[in-house]
């Protein structure tokens, strides 16, 4: 009896998250296929309903492939191809997410490219999002990225660009105390973003080798609303924003930054930090041509 339960359980689970555990897109395939390499899948939905859960979706082709919502751990991979979404939808709870060598590009509806929530589960278990080689763009005005975490949470975001649109924003999702989530951003690049370039709210984040350029409001925006929020940026440049860099807290939680190698350049503001923020410089940052530099209060150095 015991036996048979099990098999009736695998199978509907099977049923459940689809039968490949490496599915396939092309231009030229058709949602009615197995989604294999030889018979491929036209949509990026058609594939993800035919995938397992931890299994991989892969182009063969370049190709429009529609629009997408994940809940369940999956990687998405253009490997080579121009694999063009046009918006993906996240509602996820303890799964890992990879998004690797696509482009996401909302300008016709005006929507997010990039939204949802990853929440935390049960037992501690934490939902992670990574995404490397991406381009994301909109229509100039809409929120172009809206991601939110539950505590433990963490994105990384590799040789990623965010292009032409509102804003993108990334923090926790619900206002529970001490909710703070992690953010670990690698040559990011945000430009001509109509308000902020990022707003990263109750992280702890580590930002490198990064552009943040010609945001009309902050190239980045770090607050700290349901928690203590950190940040260790190295090696990033902030140019053309009305703001390059602005530092916010609430009441009950600090916001704390450490800078190093730094560029701030064509600001109107080169830094903003807010009363009660405390913005530490290594003494190897470069301010030149903004309107104000606005130099960290507090400075130290290496031992």
């Amino acid at each position: 009896m015991f036996r048979a339960a099990a098999v009736v359980c695998l199978f509907a689970s099977s049923l459940a998250y689809g039968q490949n555990y490496l599915s396939f897109v092309s231009s030229t395939g058709n949602d009615a296929n197995n989604c294999t390499a030889s018979y491929p899948c036209a949509t990026i939905v058609g594939a993800y309903n035919k995938t397992n859960l931890g299994g991989a979706i892969h182009a063969l082709s370049n190709g429009d492939f529609g629009s997408l919502t994940i809940g369940k751990s999956i990687t998405i991979d253009g490997d080579g191809y121009r694999m063009r979404m046009s918006q993906i939808l996240l509602d996820a709870t303890a799964q890992t997410i990879i998004l690797r060598n696509i482009t996401v590009d909302n300008v016709s509806s005006g929507g997010a490219a990039l939204t949802g929530v990853l929440r935390s589960g049960l037992f501690f278990s934490t939902s992670t999002l990574i995404v490397e080689r991406a381009t994301f763009s909109g229509n100039g005005s809409g929120q172009l990225m809206s991601i939110g975490m539950g505590s433990g949470g963490a994105v990384y975001m590799t040789d990623v660009t965010l292009l032409t649109s509102g804003a993108a924003s990334i923090g926790a999702y619900n206002a529970i105390a001490g909710t703070v989530c992690n953010v670990y951003l690698t040559r990011f690049t945000t430009e001509a973003m109509s308000t902020d370039g990022m707003d990263i709210d109750t992280c702890s984040a580590e930002i490198k080798d990064s552009i943040f350029r010609g945001a009309g409001h902050t190239g980045l925006y770090l607050s700290s609303n349901y928690g203590n929020a950190s940040a260790f940026i190295k090696n990033s440049v902030f140019s053309g924003n009305q703001t390059g860099l602005q530092t916010v807290y609430s009441s009950a939680y600090t916001t704390s930054v450490k800078l190093d190698g730094n560029t701030f350049t064509g600001n109107t503001t080169g830094i903003s930090a807010g009363p009660g923020t405390s913005v530490v410089s290594f003494r190897t940052n470069a301010f030149a041509n903004n309107g104000t530099d606005g130099a960290p209060a507090l400075t130290t150095s290496y031992r």
